[in-house]
C-alpha cells in the first residue's frame, strides 16, 4: 500500500495525457493527432483538463512539436524502451510539479467535461482511484500521489509492465462514469463508428 498525504487535494493536481502508444491500429498514423469531429482527438482530452489541473503534461515519445501546443510541457519516457503506458506514467510522476497526478489517454475524446472535477471529489487519499464504467475497468484513467514513483519504479525494474497487476499490489478504489465515454478509440474502424453514433445522437 501506498503512504497516502491526509489532505491530498488542497491543491489541483499535475495533469498527465497519455500518448506514447505505438499506433499500429491506425497504421502508424499518430493516433492522438487524429482528427475527431474536426479536432485532434488530444484536443478534446486537453480541453478537459483546462482548469482542472496545475499543470499538463503530455507523455509522447514522437511528434512531440504538435502535441506542444495542447499542454505546458511534452515529455518523453525516463525508463526503459518501448515498456508500455507504465513508462509514460512513471515518467508523469517524476516531473509532477504537486503532489498527485490525474491521467487519461490520448484517444478518450469523449471523456466528460467533469472528469477532473468527479475523480477530485471522489478522491479520499487512502488509496489510488481509477475509473471504471459498468462495461469495464479503465486502468489509465488514474488519481495517485506522486509517492508512488518509487513503487512503480521497483515494479518496472523488476520486469512488471501490466497497470492492473500494479494496482492490484499498491491498492486502489474506483469511480463509476457513465457508459461509452471513457471508451479509447484505437482503430479507424472505432472513429468511424463513434463519429457516425454522436451524428446520430445529435
Amino acid at each position: 500500500m501506498i503512504k497516502m498525504n491526509s489532505n491530498p487535494l488542497r491543491a489541483r493536481p499535475t495533469g498527465l495525457i497519455l500518448a506514447g502508444g505505438e499506433s499500429r491500429r491506425f497504421f502508424g498514423e499518430e493516433k492522438g493527432l487524429v482528427e475527431f469531429h474536426g479536432q485532434p482527438m488530444v484536443a478534446h482530452v486537453a480541453r478537459v483538463f483546462d482548469g482542472q489541473v496545475e499543470r499538463l503534461l503530455i507523455s509522447a515519445n514522437r511528434c512531440q512539436h504538435q502535441y506542444q501546443r495542447y499542454a505546458d510541457e511534452v515529455i518523453d519516457d525516463q525508463i526503459g524502451e518501448s515498456w508500455g503506458p507504465l513508462a509514460g506514467i512513471y515518467t508523469g510522476l517524476c516531473m509532477a510539479s504537486t503532489d498527485w497526478l490525474l491521467v487519461a489517454t490520448c484517444d478518450q475524446p469523449l471523456l466528460p467535461l467533469d472528469y477532473a472535477a468527479r475523480m477530485i471529489d471522489k478522491f479520499d487519499g487512502k488509496a489510488v482511484l481509477m475509473a471504471t464504467d459498468l462495461k469495464r475497468d479503465h486502468f489509465l484513467n488514474l488519481l495517485l500521489p506522486t509517492s508512488a514513483v518509487t513503487f512503480l519504479r521497483d515494479y518496472l525494474l523488476n520486469g512488471g509492465r501490466r497497470v492492473q497487476s500494479w494496482l492490484k499490489q499498491v491498492g486502489y478504489k474506483k469511480m463509476e462514469f457513465p457508459p461509452d465515454c471513457l471508451n479509447s478509440i484505437n482503430s479507424p474502424a472505432a472513429l468511424l463508428r463513434t463519429e457516425s453514433e454522436r451524428k446520430s445522437a445529435s
